[in-house]
């Protein structure tokens, strides 16, 4: 049996959802500021970073106008940070997809105590003019840092620049001391200017493999394996009277060594450099004034040295 059609005064009033078309995907609305969705301390946040380019980012915590690089300027270290880098680096580690040029230009603070920065890989470049000491392992494996300005820092930790793959040049204008693999694996590193280094550790530009000439023409000591393996290396100059073990070790293109004050050599230093032609060391002569040949070993004569006073033996041994 049929029912009667309900008339229009007797229907139910039904109110039914509103429609949507899963086809359509409407943009989210950004957040107010890059920053809104990351908790982070506010106080210092507006004044500290500031966007220098922009790029669109697809990134939930970001609008889609966030900047891809901005500036960080440290100006005052204890009211900005209560004297601690941890806010800083909880920031910079949050947002991987933003890179920062990092300035220090607080006047107090003139030492890195090592490790801070270590693995940021956001981190493009590093100025200061106030800091005078780099601590150990400081900026180690910050692979996208290319530059670094450090016009008044005297001293290099251990290891502080190592595995740095984004360094290009470095130039430290006061840099007296060089501690052991400060340099070491920088892959692309080209160009070093050290005019005042004195003192240099171990391995400090070991496996460097885009270094091609280096003069350090203050230094007094250079350390054991301190090239070792710079496979583009092919002249170093420096005045040091003391240059390490194996210090040389692997420069296989190496052609030209200049040492004209030195007196000690360690063992092996040329070890494996099979194309070394001219090494320049200062001139001796025996008791009766006349001037000895220094080298004894079989594949030593074509290779123009002369000894100091004290040196020892040299080995190209290959």
């Amino acid at each position: 049996m049929s029912l009667p059609p309900l008339s229009a005064s007797k229907r139910p009033n039904l109110v039914l959802p509103p429609t949507t078309d899963a086809s359509v995907d409407e943009d989210p609305q950004p957040p107010s500021s890059p920053w809104a969705s990351i908790p982070t301390p506010s106080s210092w946040l507006p004044n500290l970073l500031t966007p220098t380019s922009h790029k669109k980012i697809t990134n939930p915590y970001f609008a889609s106008d966030s900047p891809s690089t901005i500036n960080v300027d440290i100006s005052n270290f204890a009211s900005q940070f209560h004297s601690s880098f941890t806010p800083l680096l909880s920031r910079l580690r949050s947002t991987p997809k933003v890179s920062y040029n990092l300035t220090i230009s607080d006047p107090t603070l003139q030492c890195l105590p090592g490790h801070t920065f270590q693995s940021l890989p956001n981190l493009l470049t590093f100025t200061s003019e106030t800091i005078t000491s780099v601590g150990p392992q400081e900026f180690k494996a910050c692979g996208n840092l290319k530059a670094v300005h450090l016009p008044k820092c005297e001293t290099l930790g251990s290891q502080c620049f190592m595995e740095c793959d984004g360094l290009k040049e470095v130039q430290l204008l006061s840099a007296l001391t060089v501690q052991d693999s400060a340099f070491s694996n920088c892959k692309n590193l080209t160009s070093v200017s050290l005019p005042k280094a004195k003192m240099l550790g171990n391995s400090v530009f070991r496996q460097c493999n885009s270094l091609t000439a280096v003069s350090l023409m203050s230094a007094e000591v250079v350390g054991d394996y301190f090239f070792r393996e710079c496979l583009k290396l092919v002249k170093f100059e420096c005045t040091a009277k003391e240059v390490g073990d194996y210090a040389f070790w692997g420069c296989v293109v190496l052609k030209e060594v200049d040492l004209p004050e030195a007196e000690k050599l360690g063992d092996r230093v040329f070890y494996k450099c099979k194309k070394i032609k001219k090494v320049n060391l200062p001139k001796r002569k025996d008791e009766s004034g006349t001037q000895k040949r220094p080298l004894s070993k079989p594949n030593d004569e074509d290779i123009p040295v002369v000894q100091a006073p004290t040196l020892k033996q040299i080995s190209f041994q290959y």
